[in-house]
C-alpha cells in the first residue's frame, strides 16, 4: 500500500540514522573488550593468590595455616570485588541492548504506520522524530558550563552536571525520547570542543587521547602530535621553559620520523619565542642615541665602541693562543650603530614562520581534527541530522524564483503599496523565509517533470504572468477598498502598479 504522505521509505530513514545503531554497537564492543581485560587481570591476581595459599597449606604449620586463612579471606574479598565489576559491565551491556531494542521498535512503528495508512499515527511518529532531531541539535551546539560554574555547582562529575543542565537532554527527557539518542556521547564531544575553542584548555583532549590511543594509532592520526605541539606552545607562551622542554622530550621526540620539519620549527620557537611575541613599542632612535653622535661622521661615532671591542678581542686571542695577533691579520670591521639597528629590524622578517605556531586559530584547527576522529570512532555524521532533513525538504521546494529579491516600485499612494505588499505579494514560501534562506542558498533546485501553473495563465504587456481570475478579483477588491478607481475590464499589475485592459491579455499555454 502506498503511503498517504509523500515521504521517504523506512530504509531511507535507517540509512540516515545509522549512528543511532552504530554508537551503541561501538559501546558494546568496548564493553566486551573491557570485560576481557578485567577477566585476564583478575584471573592473574587470583592465580597468584591461590599459589600462595597452596604453598601455605603444604607447610603443615599452625602459624602458616593462620596466614593461609587470612589469605583465603583476601581471595574471597577479591572475588566479591571482581563479581561487582562483572555485574557492572553486565548492567552496562543490558542498557545498551535496551537502547537498540527501543530504536528498532521506533522504526518498526514507522513501518507499521505506513502499512496501515493511518495518517494521524504517521504524523505523530514524525513529530517524535522531529523532537529527537531538535534534541540532537541542541546537545551538539549548546554552550557547556565552564569549569568555574561546575565547581560552584558542587558537582564532581562534569558529565552528570551537563546532562542535568543541557537543554537538549532536558527536552528529550521531557518528551520521554532520551533512549532514542546517545546524548552522553554527544555531550562528551561538545565538552571537549568547547574546552578547546573557548577555554583553551588541553587537559580534556589529552585525557581522551590517552584513553583512545590505540584507535588513533590504528588510523595513523596526527591528533596526538598536534595536541602535544599545542601544549608545548602554550607552555612557551607562559614562559615555562623547563616544562616546555620536558614536554618536547617526553611527548614530541617520538614523532621525529613523521614530523621532523614541525619539530625543527618547534625547537626554533624555543629560542625565538620572545622575539615572536608582541613587543613593547620601540623608543625613537633619537631618544636612544646622543644627537651629537649622529651629527658626526659615522666612522668616528663608533670609534670608541670599535676600540673597546677590538682590544677585548685581542686579549682573548692572546690568552688562548699565547701569541699576539699578526699585523697583517684582516680584522672584521665593527658595524656601525645604524647598521646594527637596521639588521635587527630586518631580522624580524625571518621570524614570520614561527608566528603560525602562535596563531590562536590553531585551536579551531585542533578542534576540527578532534571532532573528525571522534565522530569517525562512533560512526557519527559530521552533518547534523536536523539540517540534513531540512535540506532534503527545502531542496524539493526550491525553484529558480526562490531567494531573488523582487524590486517593487512604489506609487504615490502608500495605502495601496501596503495593501499589495502584505495581502497580495507576500509569499508563504518556506525557502524564501529568513530562517531557511541561509540553508537553501547552496542547495540545488528541485527537478519538476510537470508544470504546476494556475488554470488560466495570462501574460500582461510588461511580461508578467498571472491567473486571469485572480487579477479580476484583485481589481474588484481594490475598488471596494477605494484604493484604486478601475473601470470595467481593467486590471492592475500588483508589481509595477500599472493598469491594463483585459483586451491586452495574452493567453499562455503551459507545456
Amino acid at each position: 500500500m502506498t503511503s498517504l504522505i509523500n515521504e521517504p521509505s523506512t530504509d531511507f530513514h535507517l540509512k540516515l540514522n545509522e549512528q543511532l545503531f552504530h554508537i551503541p554497537y561501538e559501546l558494546l564492543r568496548r564493553n566486551v573488550r573491557q570485560v576481557h581485560k578485567l577477566i585476564e587481570k583478575e584471573s592473574l591476581v587470583l592465580q597468584g593468590l591461590f599459589k600462595e595459599l597452596d604453598g601455605l597449606l603444604k607447610s603443615d604449620d599452625l602459624e602458616q595455616d593462620k596466614i593461609a586463612l587470612v589469605k583465603l579471606n583476601e581471595i574471597i574479598r577479591k572475588v566479591e570485588i571482581f563479581e561487582k565489576k562483572i555485574n557492572r559491565r553486565s548492567d552496562e551491556e543490558l542498557k545498551l541492548l535496551e537502547r537498540i531494542h527501543v530504536r528498532l521498535k521506533f522504526f518498526e512503528e514507522l513501518e507499521e504506520s505506513k502499512a496501515s495508512g493511518n495518517v494521524s499515527r504517521l504524523t505523530e511518529w514524525y513529530q517524535k522524530y522531529t523532537n529527537v532531531l531538535i534534541g540532537d541539535y541542541l546537545i551538539r551546539n549548546d554552550q557547556v558550563r565552564s569549569s568555574a560554574e561546575q565547581e560552584n555547582s558542587g558537582g564532581d562529575d562534569g558529565s552528570i552536571d551537563d546532562k542535568l543542565w543541557n537543554p537538549g537532554v532536558i527536552f528529550l527527557k521531557q518528551q520521554q525520547l532520551d533512549r532514542l539518542l546517545d546524548y552522553d556521547i554527544l555531550l562528551a564531544a561538545n565538552r571537549i570542543s568547547k574546552s578547546l575553542t573557548q577555554d583553551h584548555d588541553m587537559q580534556p583532549l589529552l585525557h581522551w587521547i590517552g584513553e583512545n590511543r590505540t584507535f588513533l594509532k590504528k588510523n595513523c592520526s596526527f591528533l596526538e602530535f598536534e595536541a602535544r605541539l599545542q601544549e608545548y606552545v602554550e607552555l612557551l607562551k607562559q614562559r615555562d621553559y623547563q616544562g616546555a622542554i620536558g614536554c618536547f622530550q617526553k611527548f614530541l621526540l617520538q614523532f621525529a620520523e613523521s614530523n621532523y620539519a614541525d619539530l625543527k620549527l618547534a625547537s626554533g620557537l624555543l629560542v625565538f619565542i620572545n622575539s615572536c611575541q608582541p613587543q613593547q613599542p620601540v623608543r625613537p632612535i633619537d631618544e636612544l642615541i646622543d644627537p651629537q653622535i649622529i651629527t658626526t661622521n659615522e666612522e668616528d661615532s663608533s670609534a670608541a665602541f670599535r676600540s673597546t671591542s677590538q682590544s677585548s678581542r685581542d686579549e682573548v686571542y692572546e690568552y688562548f693562543f699565547r701569541r699576539k695577533i699578526p699585523n697583517n691579520e684582516r680584522r672584521v670591521p665593527v658595524p656601525s650603530v645604524s647598521k646594527l639597528i637596521f639588521k635587527q629590524r630586518n631580522g624580524n622578517r625571518d621570524l614570520a614562520r614561527y608566528t603560525d605556531l602562535l596563531d590562536s586559530r590553531r585551536w579551531y584547527t585542533l578542534n576540527e581534527l578532534f571532532t573528525k576522529e571522534y565522530y569517525l570512532m562512533y560512526g557519527i555524521s559530521h552533518s547534523e541530522p536536523l539540517l540534513m532533513y531540512l535540506s532534503l525538504g527545502i531542496s524539493t521546494l526550491k525553484t529558480r524564483e526562490c531567494l531573488h529579491e523582487r524590486e517593487v516600485p512604489t506609487s504615490d499612494k502608500p495605502e495601496l503599496d501596503n495593501y499589495l505588499a502584505k495581502d497580495v505579494l507576500a509569499t508563504t514560501c518556506p525557502v524564501c523565509t529568513d530562517e531557511f534562506a541561509s540553508i537553501a542558498k547552496d542547495l540545488p533546485y528541485a527537478h519538476h517533470t510537470q508544470s504546476k501553473l494556475f488554470e488560466n495563465p495570462v501574460m500582461l504587456p510588461n511580461g508578467n504572468i498571472y491567473d486571469a481570475k485572480k487579477l479580476k478579483s484583485l481589481a474588484s477588491a481594490l475598488n471596494n477598498a477605494k484604493l484604486a478607481n478601475l473601470k470595467d475590464f481593467e486590471v492592475m499589475d500588483p508589481i509595477d502598479k500599472k493598469i491594463y485592459s483585459e483586451k491586452e491579455f495574452i493567453t499562455m499555454y503551459p507545456t
